[in-house]
Parts: C-alpha cells; structure tokens; sequence
C-alpha cells in the first residue's frame, strides 16, 4: 500500500528560505501541512503552495504553534507524518526510507543532519552531552498509530524551549517502537538551511562539532 505523507511545518517570516525548502520539496508525492502567524504570510502561502492546507496561529507560545498543526492531522487522511522547520527539506530517498521503515516502527528519528548556509554545506553528527543518542529536531516521523497512542499530544503544556526533547520524552514515556537512524549512513538528504533569521545560527555550534562537505549534498 502506498503511504499517505503529511509533512508538517510552521512559518514566521523567512519567506525566501521558506520558498527555496518547498522548491526542494514540491515534487514529492505528500501533502503539505503550513502554520502561519501574520496575514502576509498567509498570502505568500497561498500562492506558493500547490498542495496543501493552512492555519493561522499566533507565534507564541511556541508550542502552541507546533501542537496546533498536530491537533489538524485529526482532520486528515494520512498514514505518515513528518516534523519540519519551514526551513528544512528532504529527498526523495528520505521519504522512501521513512515509508518503509514506519511499516513496523511508529517513530522513526534520525541523530544527524545537514546544514546549509550560502554555498556551503556542514554534516553535523550529533548530540555529544547528555542527550546522546537523541534524534535531532528536524525529520521526526511518526504513524497516525503512534499519534494516537500519544494522545495527538507532542508538545501541549511545554515550556517555550526544548520543544524537541520534551516531544522524544514523550515518544519514550509511552514506549512506542521507534529507530533513531543516521541521514549520513542511509545517504538520506535532510537538511537545515541557515539564514539571519535562523533560531540556531552556526555559530553556536563548536568548530569541531561541523565538517564541512565539499560541494552540496
């Protein structure tokens, strides 16, 4: 049976980088899921999307902004959905993996990823402190199974930071059968594009934390 993919994102400005992921990622066969916080946004959706569905959101609480988009899958017909930034982007080979690995896991994450800043391209490993092993933030993919078993509920009643962690907490707390992969090890495209808008820009990251990859993944 071929799977239903939602990709879930949210936005908040940034349109040209917003553009230039979904750019990457139209041909896929998914639906596009789009949080927005302001009017303008709206309309900039609106005319970019060729399919997908909308909402309208304030930016803060943080969470709030997320767990809304999750509350909308109810109202969906999916099988897979998978956790964006508005400025992350797949391959084709990243959905074809999920899709088969979601037929036995109901939570597939993956502990390294991509960045992009200009022409350049950095492969970041990892956690290395106390959240070894963890998965990274972008690329999260869970069942419609796994929702439910969560309660449709990944970040309701978080704090405004550590979104992430406090949503893998709670795919361990209710046990649900996840893999955690390696984007590198698969030869998998996840990648985060950085701009001056960037939540966490790269130079909050150590020097020996990046290495730089010749050419563009």
């Amino acid at each position: 049976m071929e799977k239903r993919v939602v990709i879930c994102t949210a936005m908040h400005g940034r349109q040209d980088t917003v553009r230039y992921c979904y750019e990457k990622m139209k041909h896929l066969p998914v639906e596009f899921m789009y949080g927005y916080t302001n009017i303008s946004d709206g309309e900039f959706l609106q005319d970019m999307l060729d399919n997908g569905v909308t909402y309208r959101v304030a930016n803060q609480p943080l969470w709030n902004k997320f767990q809304v988009g999750v509350d909308f899958l109810k109202e969906l017909t999916f099988d897979v959905a998978i956790m964006l930034g508005s400025d992350d982007y797949i391959d084709d080979q990243f959905l074809d993996y999920v899709c088969k690995q979601t037929e036995k896991y109901d939570f597939v994450g993956f502990k390294d990823i991509y960045f992009e800043q200009g022409e350049k391209t950095y492969y970041w490993s990892g956690y290395t402190n106390h959240r070894e092993g963890e998965p990274s933030g972008a690329g999260k993919t869970y069942t419609k199974a796994g929702l439910e078993q969560l309660n449709w509920n990944l970040y309701r009643n978080s704090l405004d930071r550590g979104l992430d962690g406090s949503a893998y907490q709670r795919v361990k707390r209710f046990k649900l059968l996840s893999k955690i992969a390696s984007i590198k090890r698969e030869g998998l495209k996840l990648v985060d594009v950085k701009d001056s808008g960037s939540l966490t820009p790269l130079v909050k990251f150590r020097p020996n934390e990046l290495e730089l990859i010749e050419g563009l993944v």
